[in-house]
């Protein structure tokens, strides 16, 4: 109401007291004053030009820069004494600033905190088989890298730890002898040790690859499995999702008509497509058209089943894929199933023994099907986030594109291997209010004494490496035996084992300086040391005789041979590198040698990389240079030198005596052969049989 608001009251103007007028033309004079000293201020500072503009307007879009902690030194480069520049040679360049510290780069699963589960049991939850054609080697990369995260096998995956398991089924057989697509086959499964090699005669089929699982990965690798997926090597596959929906025991969970795998039989389902009229169309290319209809998910029980009956669905169904004959079989007898079980069975019995003898086919076309098994249209648009399987994607560029449009997470299939030792100490997660000097309180003589192998999928911090690279026919027919050889080892001991091409392959590539192939060994070392804390390297015509010696034992030996000699120096804070010099060779056989991972390594083999003049200066190359550099100052007293030694862990076949570790085969000609030889007689040594120089 208006009476109640309080009232205006105008009592007239008051009369305000006017500034002086001397006060008002002070105030002016100082204004115009400041305006004119900043305006020439402003004058004199230099104008930016159009490319400082640009610059100022990158810099503002990009983040804050990290706080970085200073690094504290190890108590090794604290105790090493300062050399004067007049100690060192004139040769020697400065040292890279990359040789004593490393950082680590973030790697699929490094995100995962919490202590992984590792699976030795031989029994995965998911066993995924990818038919491959022998030259389909740039696919199989991709799906390496987006199913799996296997970026490189520098960090490999010697065993399958976790709950997945895959291969690829390589059919249509192998590529010609002598071919440069048979080498770079032959590199790709000593690189990757992840391909089977099917018979030329057996064709990828849902029937031959349910046999091959059952009859020989069962049998041989002793691997069993809840689900097998089944995918050809021109689909693409939601394999994080499909993984998700088969734990859950959901499939389809957010889709219109979801399906909950039964609790009692959840291994008796065949998820897939089972259009038969589709697959009865006969085409130019019948291999073609079956493929289209080899993508299939299904559960052990339902693959057993379908084996069993193989006989009878071909009979009635010969021109139908596995799975799609077992599902016209059982759309025509599972009435009759029913009516005989309801009526020899109580209702609830008679349910549980339905489920147990009709598979559950979960259709992804037909009229009640979610159409999730979907064809390539030519434009990821057309592929949707409840989509499970593309097929017919033919390019590289396509299938990689799929990946990032569905945001496919990588799924881990095994802890890899790579070093955490007292040099690189492993990174835990932090907490957000963590002081970073908490973890630096642990001395480093506490560090050491950690062992890191097998600790949550850690590894080792010993690698073996070897070539991959195959140079022309001589070593095609040995080369991949020979890298099992020290696969095997590497397995026998925990280590990690790495086999690298692409290194030696770069010497000759355009743009690059000119080496001889061989200089390839220096890449490899240079890119592996430092993820391991020792890294032994083998020529690839190098046999390790004796799977059972470890080179733990080895390093234990010489150690204590060395502590023995008395000069002063500590084995461990002295020597990083081990290599010998037979006792006929006027230097040492870089063939075979140990070397640690210590700025003073990473340093000499950034040293070695610059010395031209042994690029193509044979015979010894690489060997040579190391030779030479080795005689300079402060690279000599880093070395353990095996002179005129023939037995340690590098000898040659005529020096061989029964319980030697490595036996190099180096012969002037094709070491071929000769390398044949001593695999075999590797192989008898492990069978208990006593082996000679005459032998190998």
């Amino acid at each position: 109401m208006a009476t109640e608001l309080p009232l205006y009251k105008n009592n007239g103007p008051k009369k305000l007291q006017r500034p002086s007028r001397h006060i008002i033309i002070v105030l002016m004079l100082s204004a115009i004053l400041i305006i004119f000293l900043l305006n020439r201020h402003v004058d004199q500072l230099p104008k930016p030009t159009q490319q400082d503009q640009v610059l100022w307007d990158v810099q503002a879009e990009l983040p804050p820069p990290p706080k970085i902690q200073p690094t504290q030194p190890t108590q090794q480069q604290q105790q090493q004494p300062h050399k004067n520049s007049s100690q060192l040679s004139n040769d020697i360049k400065p040292a890279s600033p990359h040789s004593d510290q490393h950082s680590r780069l973030s790697r699929p699963f490094a995100d995962l905190t919490e202590d992984p589960d590792i699976n030795q049991s031989g029994h995965y939850t998911h066993l995924v088989v990818i038919g491959s054609e022998a030259s389909q080697g740039s696919r199989r990369q991709l799906i390496r890298s987006k199913y799996f995260g296997l970026r490189d096998n520098l960090l490999p995956c010697m065993q399958y730890d976790t709950d997945i398991y895959y291969t690829f089924w390589i059919h249509g057989g192998l590529p010609l002898p002598d071919t440069p697509l048979r080498r770079t086959y032959e590199s790709e499964k000593m690189e990757w040790n992840d391909m089977q090699e099917i018979p030329a005669r057996l064709e990828f089929e849902q029937a031959n690859v349910i046999a091959w699982v059952e009859n020989t990965l069962l049998v041989e690798k002793k691997i069993t499995y809840d689900y097998l997926i089944i995918q050809d090597g021109y689909s693409f596959i939601q394999l994080s999702k499909t993984k998700f929906e088969l734990d859950s025991g959901v499939i389809g969970q957010y889709t219109h008509s979801p399906y909950s795998l039964t609790s009692d039989t959840p291994l008796n389902f065949v998820w897939g497509t089972f259009d038969s009229t589709k697959s009865k169309s006969k085409s130019k290319n019948q291999n073609e058209n079956q493929n289209k209809n080899q993508n299939v998910i299904v559960g052990s029980t339902a693959a057993k089943l379908a084996l069993s009956k193989q006989s009878e669905i071909h009979h009635l169904y010969p021109d139908l894929p596995l799975l799609t004959g077992m599902y016209e079989l059982y759309n025509s007898i599972q009435d009759t199933l029913k009516a005989v079980t309801d009526a020899s069975l109580e209702p609830e019995a008679a349910a549980e023994e339905q489920e147990r003898l009709i598979p559950a086919f979960i259709r992804e076309d037909g009229p009640e099907g979610t159409q999730r098994f979907i064809d390539w249209e030519n434009n990821i648009e057309s592929v949707h986030a409840e989509d499970i399987v593309v097929k017919n994607v033919y390019q590289d560029s396509e299938f990689a594109a799929l990946s990032d449009w569905s945001y496919l997470k990588p799924t881990r299939v095994c802890h890899q291997h790579g070093s955490f030792s007292a040099n690189h100490p492993p990174v835990h997660p932090m907490d957000d209010d963590q002081d970073m000097s908490e973890d630096s309180e642990e001395t480093d003589d506490e560090t050491s004494s950690k062992d890191y192998s097998n600790s949550g999928g850690m590894g080792p911090s010993v690698a073996v490496l070897t070539s991959s690279y195959i140079y022309d026919a001589c070593m095609e027919p040995s080369a991949t035996r020979a890298a099992m050889n020290k696969r095997a080892y590497a397995l026998e001991h925990n280590y990690a084992f790495v086999a690298r091409s692409a290194e030696f392959a770069q010497q000759s590539a355009t743009g690059h300086v000119r080496r001889k192939a061989v200089w390839g060994k220096i890449d490899v070392l240079e890119k592996a040391l430092p993820k391991y804390d020792w890294v032994f390297w083998l020529d690839m015509d190098a046999v390790i005789m004796d799977q059972k010696r470890s080179l733990d034992d080895l390093l234990e030996e010489l150690k204590a041979d060395y502590q023995k000699q008395d000069n002063g120096f500590q084995f461990d804070k002295q020597i990083d590198m081990i290599v010998s010099r037979p006792s006929k060779d006027r230097m040492i056989n870089a063939g075979v040698l140990l070397i640690r991972n210590t700025p003073w390594a990473m340093q000499f083999l950034r040293d070695l990389q610059d010395m031209s003049g042994w690029y193509q200066k044979g015979p010894s190359y690489e060997q040579g240079a190391m030779w030479e550099l080795l005689q300079k100052p402060g690279n000599r007293e880093r070395v353990l030198l095996l002179d005129r030694d023939d037995h340690t862990f590098n000898t040659f076949p005529s020096y061989y005596i029964p319980g030697d570790f490595v036996v190099h085969f180096a012969p002037d000609k094709c070491p071929n052969d000769a390398v044949v030889k001593g695999l075999n007689a590797a192989d008898l040594i492990l069978q208990g049989q006593r082996i000679t120089a005459k032998d190998i």
